[in-house]
This record gives C-alpha cells, sequence and structure tokens, in this order.
C-alpha cells in the first residue's frame, strides 16, 4: 500500500463520530503511526481507552474529489464495509421549508394530500415508529416543560412559517387552532440535562406547547389534555451533532421528495440531477414517481428527515388548503392513534 495514496479518518466506534482526516505526505506514516498519535495528542481521545477509536483507511482521489464541492456531500462511515460513504448532493438540512425554496415545482392539492397523509404519514411515520428506535406516545401537556427562550422570543422572526405569522399578536391563536383541529404532526421531546433523564423537554414544537400552556392556564385546554410527541433518550440538540450519523438498531423504509434531499437545483441542473439518482440506487433507493424517492434509513440523520424535516417542508403546502387538509386524527386522539399501529 502507497500511504500517499490513501486518506485516514480517525472516528469514535460508538458514534460514528469522524474526529479528523488525515492525508499522509512523505515520509509517510502507516496507519497504525497514525492512530498511535491520536491516541496520544488528540483531546477527543486523551485519557480514554484505545478499543473506543479506530482509523478508515481510504482512497485519497475519492476524498479529495469530495473536498472539492464540500458543501454538497456529507461524509460519513461505514463501519461494516470499512470506508467512507460520500453522499452526493445530499444536503444537512435543518428545518427547510418550501417557501424558502429558491427554485420550486408546483404541486396540485392532490398531490399534497398524498404527500401529508400517504407518504409522511402511513409510510415514514408508520414504519419509523414500528422500528420501535424511539418511543413515540401521548404525553400529558402539563408534564412537558418549556425551555426558557421560547416565552420571550418574537414568533414574527418565523416569518417563513405562515402558521407562527397568523400567532403573531396574539400567541394563544395556534393553541386554539389545535385544540379545535388537531395538529399535523408530534412534538419531539428529550431531557435537558443528562442527570434528569426522566425530564421532558420539548425541542420541536415549542411554539405549539407554549400556546397551549397559555390556554390552559386560562382554563380553556383541560388539565388531563395530552399531545403525542417522539421521545429522545438523551438530549435532542446534543443528538443533533454528536449521534447524527450513528446506526440505528433497527433500519426502516422512508420516502421523501427528491429535491429535498439532494438539493432543489437537481430540477434545473440535469447533471446534478443524474448524479442524484446514481447516489440514490448506489445507496439500494428508488425513484417511486416523478418527485418521490424510497430508501432504507439507517441513522438518525434518517429519523430527523422523515419525522421532522419532511413536514416542516409539508406545512407550507398545507397552510393554503388548511380548510381541506386537516391535521390527521392519528396524532390528535390516543384512541386512533392505537388502532392506527394495529391495522
Amino acid at each position: 500500500m502507497d500511504p500517499t495514496t490513501k486518506v485516514y479518518t480517525l472516528y469514535e466506534k460508538d458514534t460514528l463520530r469522524i474526529l479528523q482526516f488525515f492525508q499522509p505526505n512523505v515520509p509517510p506514516v502507516t496507519p497504525e503511526q497514525y492512530f498511535e498519535e491520536r491516541l496520544r495528542c488528540d483531546p477527543d481521545c486523551l485519557g480514554k481507552p484505545a478499543d473506543l477509536f479506530d482509523v478508515i483507511v481510504d482512497e485519497r482521489a475519492a476524498f479529495e474529489t469530495a473536498m472539492k464541492e464540500a458543501e454538497n456531500y456529507i461524509i460519513s462511515i461505514d463501519p461494516v464495509k470499512k470506508r467512507l460513504v460520500y453522499n452526493l448532493f445530499k444536503l444537512v438540512i435543518k428545518n427547510k421549508t418550501y417557501n424558502t425554496q429558491s427554485i420550486k415545482r408546483m404541486f396540485s392539492f392532490e398531490e399534497i394530500k398524498k404527500m401529508y397523509y400517504e407518504d409522511y404519514i402511513n409510510f415514514n411515520m408508520k414504519n419509523f415508529i414500528r422500528s420501535k428506535n424511539l418511543v413515540v406516545q401521548f404525553n400529558y401537556l402539563k408534564d412537558l416543560k418549556l425551555r426558557s427562550h421560547m416565552f420571550n422570543k418574537n414568533w414574527k422572526y418565523f416569518h417563513y412559517d405562515p402558521f407562527l405569522v397568523d400567532s403573531h399578536s396574539d400567541k394563544t391563536v395556534l393553541g386554539r387552532d389545535i385544540v379545535k383541529n388537531g395538529t399535523y404532526y408530534p412534538l419531539v421531546v428529550g431531557p435537558l440535562i443528562e442527570d434528569k433523564p426522566n425530564e421532558k423537554y420539548v425541542f420541536e414544537g415549542n411554539h405549539r406547547a407554549a400556546s397551549l400552556k397559555l390556554l390552559q392556564m386560562e382554563g380553556l385546554v383541560p388539565e388531563d389534555f395530552k399531545i403525542c410527541c417522539i421521545e429522545y433518550k438523551q438530549n435532542y440538540e446534543m443528538t443533533q451533532h454528536r449521534m447524527r450519523y450513528q446506526a440505528l438498531q433497527t433500519p426502516f423504509q422512508i420516502r421523501g421528495i427528491i429535491e429535498l434531499v439532494y438539493g432543489n437545483v437537481i430540477l434545473v441542473d440535469d447533471n446534478k440531477y443524474q448524479a442524484a439518482l446514481k447516489s440514490l440506487h448506489e445507496d439500494g433507493g428508488r425513484v417511486v414517481d416523478d418527485y418521490t424517492i424510497e430508501w432504507t434509513g439507517c441513522t438518525y440523520d434518517d429519523i430527523l428527515f422523515a419525522c421532522q424535516t419532511y413536514p416542516h417542508w409539508l406545512r407550507d403546502l398545507v397552510y393554503p388548503y388548511k380548510e381541506s387538509i386537516l391535521p390527521s386524527p392519528i396524532f390528535n386522539d390516543e384512541s386512533a392513534f392505537n388502532e392506527w399501529l394495529d391495522e
């Protein structure tokens, strides 16, 4: 092996978190020498057993190609095949919404309805819940805790979210709508600090929870009001950063819009569209129709997409039809939720 044609990647075996890339030059350094040096010098490794870490040796040419368009790649670890994985043009998307897209595909009412009820709920959410990677259940609103920053945030700041703009001047408007019609997707809750693992702080859905709690204080929401939640066992924000590409115990099938996964530039750039299709097929995915793709979710990043990014993006499309595309009873009635899972 010629080390100068390789790239060494130091990573944490438990979380698959990448700690460092290294491209050996002359005089060449072996993977064993590099690993030993990093155990002595890297702050993440100091004082920890060597068997918590490992080094993957991969081809430098592929790594350098990815680095030329770093914003278009996610590089992750495949611990089974002992190699780096380059997810071409697959963007790191957090809270991406349809209204913020610079290039947009227009969808019909029937297509939007299908995306919400069938692809998101009956496919993504049902497959995810049945995988049992995380608990999804109804919790009492009074038992959920808000993070303090939510009490003074100007909701108009979220100008891309029409549901929050409606509640800008009266923060109870959103809660009143939920009491009447329900919520479109679950809250995301988890502990804030490690030594209190049973506390449930709201990490996604704070506006909904805050609005409902205000109404509960006025006696307009009953004390026994319950709401559907996805429950993380650890701090959710920590999961997003430290565990994002950690493998799931049980993979599950996911659907999504192709431009939401690979970037909306594929709608106007055929080369990147073809590259996205190639990446999808290499990952074992498939094209369902003109705009929908399906693949196997294997990491926490896939949970974030299937359960949060996709409905965040859909809410802008649903808003003009909110009188016709109502929140599913599945997320608003515990009995309906249990019956749906048993179907």
